[in-house]
């Protein structure tokens, strides 16, 4: 249950949809809940990095606020869209490497650093537009989140290829190593030479990096930038993503696999919310529940 219970729970899911939900057996509804689960997806997996190194990241939210607030206000004052794009991910960048360096290099815990930045990256992101909402239509960027090949949307292309990408850097490389070891031991890791103050903090920029990507293409789709609604309450799906897919929260051995599936299934918590025509709120109250329970599974055997 602690290294499959996010795949036991998803197919669990499925199979009350397809039994008791209205609709559900339709291809659209399987690439609109792709679609959907996009930002989680890709917050998940770089939250999966600063997790096995034993972090956490709760400021993304607000990070991906500040990334989509950019580039669109580069796109409002007619900037080519590379340009709004790059500086978008490059002002989450920062952030991260904030929020990394805070960490690695003053020792200041990760939950006190990432809640400065979940409170004070919104309010940047409001500042930056007066807390007005940014609407744009019928230019080449809103084409960019709407973008289909062969029928299926660009969102599932993208969350496919960093995925794969993602799986083959943690298990193949020496900076998913590393990351597994620091997370397993810092102070031993650091005593065979591993560099764990600069893995820590690629971590961080890694998973701001990821997240401005998801903020850029979600404002895309829907034409518009809310400073007060862009990635609110994603770090909640994502770490429950993370916990359920089997990676413990006190770090060590990733499971990317299990923090995408477990990402999947946060979506589809909610579509069985909405589909069922119960209150959003609930959804909520259920994602707290699935974390109560991952990390319940994954106790250490010394504290049983």
């Amino acid at each position: 249950m602690k290294k499959y219970g996010s795949l036991c729970a998803f197919f669990f899911l499925l199979v009350f949809n397809m039994l008791f939900t209205q609709n559900f057996l339709k291809v659209s509804t399987f690439l609109n809940l792709g679609m959907q689960a996009f930002s989680v997806l890709m917050v998940s997996i770089g939250m999966s990095l600063v997790i096995g190194a034993g972090g956490i990241d709760i400021s993304i939210g607000s990070n991906m606020a500040v990334a989509g607030v950019v580039c669109c206000l580069l796109v409002e004052k007619n900037m080519p869209i590379l340009v709004a794009v790059l500086a978008a991910v490059a002002a989450a960048m920062l952030i991260g490497l904030f929020n990394g360096s805070m960490v690695a290099l003053f020792k200041i815990q990760p939950i006190i650093v990432t809640l400065i930045i979940y409170i004070a990256g919104r309010g940047i992101a409001q500042v930056l537009n007066d807390g007005k909402i940014i609407s744009f239509y019928d230019n080449g960027f809103t084409d960019i989140g709407l973008f289909k090949l062969g029928g299926v949307p660009i969102q599932i292309y993208i969350a496919l290829a960093v995925t794969l990408v993602m799986i083959y850097v943690v298990r193949n490389s020496r900076f998913g190593f590393d990351i597994q070891a620091i997370g397993e031991n810092a102070r031993a890791s650091e005593l065979i030479g591993i560099n764990t103050k600069g893995t820590t903090i690629l971590t961080y920029v890694a998973v701001a990096v990821l997240g401005a990507i998801a903020a850029v293409i979600d404002t895309s789709r829907i034409g518009s930038a809310d400073p007060n609604a862009i990635g609110l309450e994603v770090e909640i799906s994502a770490i429950a993503a993370v916990a359920i897919g089997g990676t413990s929260l006190s770090g060590g051995k990733i499971y990317l696999i299990g923090a995408v599936i477990g990402a999947l299934l946060m979506q589809l918590i909610t579509v069985t919310i909405n589909m069922n025509n119960i209150p959003y709120a609930y959804s909520l109250v259920v994602k707290a529940t699935v974390i109560l329970a991952a990390v319940y599974l994954q106790r250490d055997k010394t504290s049983r």
